[in-house]
C-alpha cells in the first residue's frame, strides 16, 4: 500500500456524492450525516494535500512515520472547529451545543471505523478530543478565515492551520506553505460550502426567530434601527435584501444606551406621578406629561414620529392622537412604538 493509499477514506460511497439534507428538524440525524461526511472529507484533503505537495516538491516527506493519525486528525479537527463557527452563527448557544456534542460523537465513530486497523478505538478518542480541545483555543484567535484580496495572509486561519500541516514534513520553505495555504482555501470552501453544503444544513436547523424579547430590540426594529428578528444576523438580513439595521457596534451601542435609558426614565417618572397622585392623573397634568412626550420622545431620541394619519407604517406603531389633540398637527399624528405603551401606560 503506498502512502497515499493510507489516506483514503474506506468507505463506499465516494465522499463527494454525499448530501447533507436542506430541511431536516432533527439534530441528532444531520450531526450524524455530517460527523461521516466531515471525516471523509478531512480525509480525502489530506490525502489530496500530500499528492500535491508530492508534485510540488517530490523530496518532502513526513518527519515521523508515527505521526500519520494525528496528520488526519488535525485536518478533521480544523473543520468541525469551522462548522462550530458556523453553529454558533445560526443555531444560537443551547442548540450549537447539542449539535457539537452529537457531532463529536459521530467524527469519533467514523474515524474508529475507517482507522481501527491503525490506532485502538479508545486512543483515536481521545487523541481527537484532546487536539480539539487544544485547537479551539488556538483558532478562536483568528477572526478572519481569509484574507481579502492583497491583505496579509498572517493570523488568518486557514494560514496558521496550513502551518500546522506543514509542521509534519521535512519542509520550511515559505513557498510551499504559500502552496499548502491555497490549496488548503480552495478544497475547504469545496467540501463546507459545494459537498457537505453545511451552511444550508445549519440554515435548515435554526430554530425561526418572530420577535425580539428585549424591548429595547424592539424598539430598535420598529425604528428600523435592528435587524428583521426572523433573521439570525446582520449578514442574514442584508444577504436577503432585508433592513440590516445599524452595523457599525459602536453606533449600535450607542442608540441602545439611549433607548434603553428612555424606558427606565419614563417608568420612574411613572411610578413618581403615581405616588404623587395616584392611578388617576388630573386632566391638567396629564397634558403636561403628553406635551413632554411630543418634546421629549420624538424622533431625535429614538421616540416616536409624526406620520400621516392614513400612513401609519404598522400595529408596531401606537396612534398617540386618541389620546390627546397634542399629538395632532394638520393631517399628521404623532406615534410611538408599541414597547413604549408598557412604561406610558400608567400616565395615559
Amino acid at each position: 500500500m503506498s502512502i497515499l493509499d493510507w489516506f483514503k477514506p474506506r468507505a463506499s460511497v465516494p465522499v463527494a456524492k454525499r448530501r447533507i439534507p436542506q430541511t431536516a428538524p432533527d439534530l441528532a440525524a444531520n450531526a450524524d450525516l455530517l460527523g461521516e461526511g466531515l471525516v471523509g472529507g478531512a480525509t480525502g484533503i489530506a490525502g489530496f494535500a500530500l499528492e500535491e505537495l508530492g508534485r510540488f516538491d517530490n523530496s518532502i516527506g513526513f518527519r515521523q512515520e508515527n505521526t500519520k493519525t494525528q496528520f488526519v486528525i488535525e485536518a478533521i479537527v480544523f473543520y468541525m472547529h469551522l462548522v462550530d463557527r458556523l453553529a454558533f452563527a445560526r443555531l444560537g448557544a443551547a442548540r450549537r451545543n447539542m449539535f457539537l456534542d452529537r457531532l463529536a460523537i459521530a467524527v469519533v465513530k467514523e474515524l474508529v471505523r475507517q482507522l481501527s486497523k491503525r490506532a485502538s478505538a479508545d486512543d483515536l478518542d481521545r487523541t481527537l478530543r484532546d487536539t480539539y480541545n487544544r485547537r479551539q483555543i488556538e483558532y478562536a484567535r483568528y477572526k478572519i478565515l481569509f484574507p481579502e484580496n492583497g491583505e496579509p495572509l498572517n493570523n488568518t486561519l486557514v494560514w496558521e492551520f496550513s502551518k500546522i500541516l506543514l509542521g509534519f514534513f521535512d519542509e520550511t520553505n515559505p513557498a510551499t506553505l504559500a502552496f499548502l495555504n491555497l490549496l488548503v482555501a480552495d478544497r475547504t470552501k469545496r467540501l463546507l460550502d459545494d459537498t457537505l453544503k453545511v451552511k444550508d444544513m445549519l440554515l435548515s436547523l435554526a430554530e425561526p426567530h418572530k420577535a425580539y424579547d428585549n424591548p429595547v430590540e424592539q424598539i430598535m426594529f420598529i425604528l428600523g434601527l435592528k435587524h428583521d428578528p426572523r433573521f439570525d444576523t446582520i449578514l442574514h438580513a442584508t444577504a436577503a435584501g432585508s433592513n440590516p439595521g445599524i452595523i457599525d457596534a459602536s453606533e449600535y451601542l450607542t442608540v441602545y444606551g439611549a433607548i434603553e435609558a428612555n424606558l427606565f426614565a419614563w417608568a420612574k417618572t411613572a411610578r413618581a406621578i403615581q405616588d404623587d397622585v395616584g392611578a388617576q392623573l388630573p386632566p391638567k397634568r396629564k397634558e403636561e406629561v403628553y406635551q413632554i412626550i411630543v418634546d421629549e420622545l420624538d424622533e431625535t431620541h429614538y421616540g416616536g414620529r409624526w406620520f400621516e394619519y392614513a400612513r401609519i407604517p404598522s400595529d408596531d406603531w401606537v396612534n398617540m392622537g386618541n389620546y390627546s389633540p397634542l399629538f395632532v398637527k394638520g393631517n399628521e399624528v404623532f406615534c410611538l412604538p408599541a414597547p413604549y405603551l408598557r412604561v406610558l401606560g400608567p400616565m395615559l
